[in-house]
């Protein structure tokens, strides 16, 4: 997706904001905006003003128009406008004014430089932004320069001089949570994963860091071999997107996939990430819902591993939906222990520990009573079954740290220490 051009109008047909990326609007596409905004005739999202295509979005009495080109991305441009004005809300106030944009011009053509680089957009989270941003913080282009003093003074404004450990360590953790969807035979419907790389740094002097991912910022899929160290891991997976901590050189992971950095004293993150595409799936869940009549059913819920029998996967539950006009439930299981929870609104089944390649199964047989708002149990609109669990030296999104090199001035050989951990997010089954 290119963004040619932002600009913002008010009601009546004034610039609030305009930023240019790529090329000038012209003098008769400010008129055409400004005759669309008073006449008030904007019906679609899409719409062509002389020869430029804009993407409209409208935020109380903000008009909003963002020039693409004629092959560009227009769902893309909406989400960039969309996330224009979280970015802007975050910044300024909930409630967003114009006067608000004409008090805050500075600081939103601050943030629209950080947000776009040459008509590419490079993050518009505003957490990422205030790190550049707000309170005076130096924007992108300022810590490139900052970098160059770092690697030349050994000098930086987030790690003090003259740190010193008896014992030179680091600690870097990859950090997963998976949200799944999965229909009753236990087919993925939606799949993806957020993550972060967690680092506890406890280094002697100004060390320089360079870490290795087995990631790719591309469309295009390359398929590679197995790795055995981490079970679900490959060789090379696709990042969606990601956001680093500013003591990163993003300049050296834009030429060569690098993450390179002075590390902050103690824990931080590094960076975060989301990935969509070849998500493993650790659990299966197939429930099977069958009703005896009006106020009877039976539950059979089959839960499967799918990762390897060397790993194990701790701190399983289940939790199974219960009528709200629940009467009583009868349950049976060989593996765990379930019962009804105080709420009355699940049933929670709770496995603890689960080593891959095994299967659990877990039967229930529900009795309900007539009401008002609940006569019949098939009848019932019965909401996801999810479960929560933890996977130690387990992927779902295939991403590695392939290697960390730690270089310092006083010729320390450091101890590394790396782990990975994936938890459920949403992870649900429909039934």
């Amino acid at each position: 997706m290119t963004i040619r051009s932002v600009t913002f109008l008010d009601s009546e047909g004034e610039i609030l904001v305009q930023r240019n990326f790529i090329g000038f609007l012209t003098k008769t596409d400010f008129q055409l905006m400004q005759s669309h905004v008073l006449g008030a005739d904007i019906t679609q999202p899409v719409l062509r003003i002389g020869g430029s295509v804009f993407v409209y979005h409208k935020e109380d009495d903000i008009h909003m128009f963002a020039g693409v080109t004629p092959q560009g991305d227009a769902m893309a441009a909406e989400f960039f406008l969309h996330s224009c004005v979280r970015v802007m809300k975050s910044f300024l106030r909930p409630n967003l004014r114009t006067t608000d944009i004409v008090k805050e011009q500075i600081l939103i053509q601050e943030l629209l430089e950080e947000m776009v680089d040459n008509g590419d957009v490079v993050t518009t989270d505003p957490e990422v932004l205030k790190l550049f941003v707000q309170s005076g913080q130096p924007t992108a282009k300022k810590m490139e320069a900052e970098q160059v003093t770092i690697q030349a003074t050994k000098q930086s404004n987030y790690r003090r001089q003259g740190i010193r450990y008896d014992k030179n360590q680091i600690y870097v953790d990859c950090v997963e949570q998976v949200n799944c969807m999965m229909n009753p035979v236990g087919q993925l419907l939606h799949a993806d994963v957020t993550g972060a790389v967690e680092i506890n740094c406890q280094l002697s002097g100004m060390p320089d860091c360079t870490l290795s991912l087995n990631d790719r910022l591309a469309t295009t899929e390359k398929k590679g071999s197995r790795s055995s160290a981490v079970e679900g891991r490959e060789s090379s997976i696709i990042l969606d997107d990601a956001t680093f901590h500013h003591c990163v050189r993003l300049s050296n992971f834009q030429q060569s996939r690098q993450i390179v950095f002075v590390p902050p004293d103690g824990k931080f993150t590094l960076m975060n990430f989301r990935v969509s595409s070849e998500i493993k799936q650790p659990f299966t869940l197939r429930p099977i819902f069958t009703p005896y009549g009006r106020n009877r059913a039976q539950v059979v819920l089959n839960l499967k591993s799918n990762f390897s029998s060397q790993i194990a996967a701790d701190k399983i539950s289940v939790f199974i939906p219960a009528p709200p006009n629940l009467s009583e439930a009868k349950i049976d299981t060989k593996t765990g222990k379930a019962r009804l929870t105080k709420s009355g609104e699940h049933i929670e089944w709770r496995i603890g520990s689960m080593s891959g390649g095994s299967t659990a199964e877990l039967k229930l047989e529900l009795n309900t009573t007539t009401t008002a708002q609940l006569g019949d149990i098939r009848e019932w609109k019965k909401p996801p079954i999810s479960m929560k669990f933890e996977i130690e030296m387990y992927t779902a999104s295939g991403i590695e740290i392939l290697n960390l090199h730690v270089v310092s001035q006083e010729g320390y050989q450091a101890q590394k220490w790396l782990k990975c951990i994936t938890s459920a997010g949403d992870y649900a089954v429909k039934w």
